[in-house]
């Protein structure tokens, strides 16, 4: 059963051989990797005062880096960056991976709608941005956001359980327990 799903991420081009592992007891064993290039996300963080747009494989390294900036978030500017981002992106991957990429996440501050005078709550950005980019989109609280990227990529990635404080131009914090 192990080896029909082994071949079947490898036919699927998400997980890599390795080199040949001999010399040890029993017959040689290949170990298996993620494919950096298995696949691809966009992610989005709209901020106070800018708006950064990362490719990030497989692995979860950034593959590509973005970002502009304004004086407010304008939703109508801050859209059309971030579709003039994505087009940039999508352009500098060959046919082959561009297949690759499954999804784009946003993160913004609840409290967005504060800053601009209302105007965030009364449009539709998951659909907007979906439309343009041609692929699933998910929005997250930036804090919820930043507590799950820690879980996942930062020195909190060995912990099951931890508080995560953000401060900026808020300050938040977010209780993860359980990875959860």
């Amino acid at each position: 059963t192990i080896s029909v799903i082994v071949r079947a991420l490898e036919h699927d081009k998400l997980i890599v051989p390795g080199e040949v592992q001999r010399g040890r007891v029993g017959p040689p064993s290949t170990p298996m990797f993620l494919n950096a290039d298995g696949a691809f996300a966009i992610g989005i963080k709209i901020g106070t005062k800018s708006t950064d747009i990362v490719l990030i494989d497989f692995l979860g390294s950034a593959r590509h880096h973005d970002e502009f900036y304004y004086a407010s978030p304008d939703v109508n500017a801050v859209i059309n960056g971030i579709g003039a981002a994505v087009s940039a992106i999508k352009s500098r991957l060959t046919d082959m991976l561009a297949e690759r990429l499954v999804g784009v996440g946003i993160s913004l501050p609840s409290d967005i709608d504060e800053w601009t005078g209302g105007t965030w709550r009364e449009i539709d950005l998951e659909a907007r941005v979906s439309s343009m980019a041609g692929l699933s989109t998910y929005i997250q609280n930036d804090v919820t956001a930043a507590a799950a990227a820690e879980g996942t990529f930062g020195a909190a990635r060995s912990l099951g359980d931890f508080l995560y404080f953000f401060v900026g131009a808020q300050t938040a914090s977010r209780l993860i327990l359980n990875h959860h």
